[in-house]
């Protein structure tokens, strides 16, 4: 919808939605990691 409204601005949009993309995927990966290391003295929370 951004795009079709703005097509100047196509490469802007794509570049920011990309960056809000991976710092979403890297806050995933970073509450998995923090979940692991407060639950090591127990069994693997994704493993079992």
């Amino acid at each position: 919808q951004a795009i079709a409204s703005m097509p100047d601005k196509e490469p802007r949009i794509l570049h920011r939605r990309i960056n809000e993309h991976r710092s979403n995927m890297q806050a995933v990966i970073d509450g998995v990691a923090a979940a692991v290391h407060r639950e090591s003295d127990g069994p693997n929370p994704i493993f079992g």
